[in-house]
C-alpha cells in the first residue's frame, strides 16, 4: 500500500494545476478587459483629440492638395477627414477653408463614362441622377465655406455628344461669382454661354482665369469671345486659354496687369494661335513673372523673319513647346531676369540650330533651372546652351510627353556621353567649368555616360577641392541599360549627404 500515498500527492497537485489554470485564464480574461477599457480611453485622451479646434483646424488644411482643387471624392481631403470621427467630422463640416476650392467633374454620356450606384441599393445610376446627386453635393460644400474667396475648377471631361450637364453645374456656382477668385474651365463653349455674360462687377475679386475650351463638333467663333465681360475683371492677374478660335489679343483684358500667362494651342486649333498673334499678346504683356507658350505647327504662316523687341523685364519662368521653327521670335525675347526655363520641341532632325541659344544669350546669364530634351539638339548647340548659362543651379534632362521618343543614330555624337559630365567639374585652372554652380542634376533621358563616368563626376563635385564648384544636393539618373559596376559602395559616404539620390540602372525599373 505504499504507492497510495504517492497517488494521494498527484492528485493534490493536478488539483492545484487545475485550479492555477482556471486562475490564469480568469485573470488573462481580465486583463483583456481591462486592456479593452484601457484602449477606450486612451483614444479619449490620445494627442490628436487633445489639439485645440483651431490648430486641428490648420492640420486639415495643410492636407488639401497643394497642385489642384480637392474633388468630390471620400479618399481624399477634405472628404475622408469627414470619415474619422464625430469630432474631426464636427471640426471639418466648421471650418471653411477646407470647402473653398473644388474641382466637379461633369459627368457625361460617353459610353466609356465610369457610373456610379446607389448606396443603399447597389442599382446603376444614369448620368441624370449622378448629375442631380453631384450638383446638389456642390451647393452644400460651397455653402459650408463660409464668406471665403473661392477656387472653382469646372471640368467636363467629353464635349461630344453635346450635353446640358455642364450648364446645370455652372448654375450652381453662378451665384457665388463676387466670391470667385480662381476658375479654371474645361468645356465647350455651349456650356459656358451665360459665363460669357457675366459683368466685369459681378467678379470683383477674381484673379486668377482659366478657358480650355474644348470641341463640340463645332468651333467656339472669336466674335462671341470678344466683348466677353468677365475679361474686364478688375483684379485678373493669371490667364490661361486653349481652344477659342479669337484674336487673343483683342480680348478686353487689362494685359499690363498681368503677371502669369498662358497661350496653349490643341490640334484642333492650331490654325488660330499664329506668332503674330502671341507677339500682340506679350508686347502688351510688360508685368509677366511667368509665361507658358505653345507654338503650333502652323503658327507661322506669313513665315515672318523679322521681329521687333519683345521687352519682358520682369519675365522669371518660360515654358516653351516649339512646334513651328520660328527662331527670330526667339531671338527677339528680351528677358533679362529670367530665371527658369523649360524648352520642349517636336523637331525631329537637329540639323537646324536651335533657337534656344538665341533665347539664352539675352538673358545675359541669369538662368538657374533649365529643363531639355538633349537628343533634339545637336551636341554643339546642347553645350553652347549650357555654356550660356553660367549660373545653372539645377538641369534636368528628360523627354517631353508631347513628343515622341527618338532613337539616336549612332554615327553621330551623343549629347549625354561622358564628355559631359567631365566638363561639369574640370579641376584644372586653365580648363573650362561647365556650370559650376549646378546642384540638382537629372538624367531621364537615354543617358550615353557610363557608371564609371558618373562615379567620377559624382566624386569630383563632392570632393570640395575647387571652392568655385558646388556640391550636388540632388542626382536622379535612370539608365536604360543594365549597370556595367556598381558605384553604391564608392558613394556610401556622399549618399547621407544629398537631399535626394535616385541611380536606377534598367535591372530595376
Amino acid at each position: 500500500m505504499a504507492f497510495l500515498e504517492p497517488l494521494s500527492r498527484l492528485a493534490k497537485i493536478e488539483e492545484e494545476l487545475a485550479s492555477i489554470e482556471l486562475r490564469a485564464r480568469n485573470l488573462r480574461q481580465d486583463k483583456e478587459d481591462l486592456n479593452r477599457s484601457i484602449d477606450t480611453y486612451r483614444c479619449l485622451i490620445s494627442p490628436m483629440r487633445r489639439l485645440p479646434p483651431d490648430i486641428l483646424r490648420e492640420i486639415f488644411i495643410s492636407c488639401l492638395p497643394d497642385d489642384r482643387n480637392p474633388t468630390m471624392s471620400n479618399d481624399e481631403a477634405p472628404m475622408l477627414l469627414s470619415q474619422v470621427s464625430s469630432h474631426w467630422r464636427s471640426v471639418a463640416m466648421t471650418t471653411p477653408g477646407l470647402w473653398a476650392s473644388l474641382h466637379i467633374a461633369v459627368p457625361n454620356s460617353s459610353p466609356t463614362f465610369r457610373s456610379t450606384h446607389d448606396s443603399t441599393t447597389g442599382d446603376r445610376l444614369m448620368v441624370s441622377q449622378v448629375t442631380e446627386i453631384r450638383s446638389a453635393a456642390v451647393k452644400e460644400w460651397i455653402a459650408r465655406s463660409g464668406t471665403l474667396p473661392l477656387s472653382i475648377a469646372l471640368h467636363e471631361w467629353d464635349a461630344y455628344p453635346p450635353t446640358e450637364y455642364c450648364k446645370i453645374f455652372f448654375q450652381c456656382i453662378l451665384p457665388f461669382s463676387k466670391r470667385w477668385k480662381n476658375v479654371s474651365l474645361t468645356c465647350s463653349a455651349a456650356s459656358v454661354t451665360h459665363f460669357r455674360e457675366i459683368p466685369p462687377c459681378e467678379v470683383p475679386i477674381l484673379q486668377s482665369l482659366s478657358l480650355d475650351i474644348t470641341p463640340n463638333g463645332i468651333a467656339s467663333s472669336g466674335t462671341e469671345w470678344k466683348d466677353c465681360g468677365i475679361f474686364q475683371a478688375p483684379c485678373i492677374r493669371e490667364f490661361s486659354v486653349s481652344g477659342i478660335h479669337a484674336e487673343i489679343s483683342e480680348f478686353p483684358l487689362n494685359w499690363a496687369q498681368l503677371t502669369d500667362l498662358t497661350l496653349n494651342n490643341k490640334g484642333w486649333s492650331s490654325t488660330n494661335l499664329t506668332i503674330t498673334e502671341i507677339t500682340h499678346v506679350l508686347e502688351r504683356c510688360s508685368g509677366l513673372v511667368s509665361c507658358r507658350l505653345h507654338v503650333g505647327h502652323s503658327a507661322n504662316p506669313e513665315n515672318r523673319t523679322e521681329f521687333s523687341t519683345i521687352s519682358l523685364p520682369f519675365l522669371e519662368s518660360l515654358w516653351i513647346f516649339e512646334e513651328s521653327q520660328v527662331p527670330a521670335f526667339f531671338a527677339a525675347l528680351d528677358a533679362p531676369k529670367l530665371r527658369k526655363v523649360e524648352f520642349w520641341t517636336s523637331r525631329m532632325s537637329v540639323a537646324a540650330p536651335s533657337p534656344l541659344t538665341q533665347l539664352l544669350s539675352n538673358s545675359g546669364g541669369s538662368v538657374r533651372e533649365l529643363s531639355i530634351n538633349p537628343h533634339l539638339f545637336a551636341v554643339h548647340d546642347f553645350i553652347e546652351c549650357l555654356r550660356l548659362c553660367p549660373s545653372l543651379t539645377s538641369l534636368s534632362l528628360t523627354s517631353s510627353s508631347l513628343v515622341p521618343p527618338m532613337s539616336h543614330d549612332v554615327n553621330t555624337p551623343a549629347p549625354v556621353s561622358n564628355s559631359l559630365l567631365q566638363s561639369f567639374g574640370h579641376l584644372k585652372a586653365d580648363d573650362e567649368c561647365l556650370c559650376p554652380d549646378l546642384e540638382k542634376f537629372t538624367c531621364l533621358a537615354e543617358a550615353h555616360f557610363s557608371d564609371d563616368a558618373l562615379l567620377e563626376f559624382i566624386l569630383r563635385k563632392q570632393s570640395g577641392e575647387e571652392k568655385r564648384i558646388k556640391k550636388l544636393k540632388l542626382v536622379n539618373v535612370r539608365f536604360t541599360r543594365r549597370p556595367t559596376v556598381d558605384i553604391m559602395p564608392d558613394l556610401s559616404t556622399h549618399i547621407g549627404r544629398f537631399e535626394t539620390f535616385y541611380y536606377i540602372p534598367s535591372s530595376c525599373i
